[in-house]
């Protein structure tokens, strides 16, 4: 069983702080808390077919316990070890539904749900699409896990939609609204580097709870 964790944002270092990029920041959360759990540097590569960063991760780097020497190996109905895909499109925003389609023009694509959790696929299913994006909708510090449902707009996407055709998966849904100035327009706003203390917050999500959850529904 494989799970696609596509982090949105845009490439390079003039939006890597920015609100826009909180998918990205996430993936790279997740990175640093595998590296931690097992005690090895992964590295990311380029795929030019797909113009995204990837980085594939065992399930069980980031169940893996270095304290205890104990890795547990969740596995699906098929015995087969439980991957992480960790995507980080480069085509910028707007068009990251090309690496969306590109990844999973060759996949056998899973959307059931059973009792609105991350549900494990049939025999004849093999993939989970998960996209990580930053809303508006949804105060800083707070998310939300939905499925089949976003913001009222995210070009990103709106993106991914029009691209694979459907709307059917989940969405890690990242709130950054933290505006004093209700005049600010969101794409201005969500274009702006986070302040320090945004920061602080979003990373202790991210290391907590955020993590937590995410894990929890994909072992269960």
């Amino acid at each position: 069983m494989q799970y696609i964790l596509m982090g949105l944002g845009n490439p390079g270092t003039r939006y890597e702080k920015t609100r826009h990029n909180v998918g990205f920041m996430f993936l790279d959360s997740l990175k640093t808390h595998a590296e931690t759990q097992i005690g090895e540097k992964y590295e990311w590569k380029l795929d030019k077919y797909a113009d995204a960063k990837l980085l594939e991760l065992p399930l069980s780097a980031l169940l893996h316990n270095k304290s205890e020497q104990v890795t547990p190996e969740p596995t699906t109905n098929n015995s087969q070890p439980t991957t992480l895909l960790l995507v980080k499109p480069q085509t910028f925003m707007n068009r990251s539904g090309f690496s969306a389609n590109k990844l999973l023009a060759n996949t056998v694509f899973h959307s059931q749900t059973i009792n609105n959790e991350l549900a494990l696929p049939d025999n004849r299913q093999n993939t989970t699409l998960i996209v990580i994006h930053d809303d508006l909708d949804i105060h800083l510090g707070d998310f939300k896990l939905s499925f089949g449902k976003g913001p009222k707009l995210h070009n990103g996407i709106a993106s991914i939609e029009s691209s694979l055709r459907f709307k059917d998966f989940w969405r890690v849904r990242i709130g950054v609204d933290n505006r004093t100035d209700r005049l600010i327009s969101g794409e201005e706003y969500v274009l702006g580097s986070m302040r320090p203390e945004e920061a602080r917050i979003l990373q202790d999500l991210f290391s907590g709870q955020l993590i937590s959850t995410l894990l929890t529904q994909i072992v269960h």
